[in-house]
């Protein structure tokens, strides 16, 4: 992934980027693992997670139901074991991400 800091905001999103899926790795949670990263130059070296997308699986007729309780059940354990170790000063914009 490329994101190259153009400006302070985006040096910020870089860093909050690399410490909240760092962290969220490291709880054992199903995003991607970050193998090399340079914030700075906003290059980010990351396991590929294929590109078989929610929408595509239902759309080819699958049944959503097993599909969206997995999504749940994953968004879930974003909210209950994401926040073990979290902190908030990692965030770029808000320290809470809510309406």
């Amino acid at each position: 992934m490329a994101n190259p800091p153009r400006d302070e905001a985006a040096a910020r999103e870089n860093m909050a980027y690399l410490m909240i899926g760092s962290h969220l790795f490291e709880r054992g949670l199903p995003v991607a693992e970050i193998f090399w990263h340079n914030p700075k130059q906003g290059w980010f070296l990351m396991e590929d997670l294929g590109d078989r997308s929610l929408q595509d699986a239902v759309m080819a007729g699958e049944d959503p139901v097993p599909l969206y309780s997995r999504v749940l059940e994953i968004l879930f354990r974003l909210q209950v074991e994401g926040i073990e170790g979290f902190d908030p000063e990692w965030c770029c914009q808000t320290k809470r991400y809510d309406t």
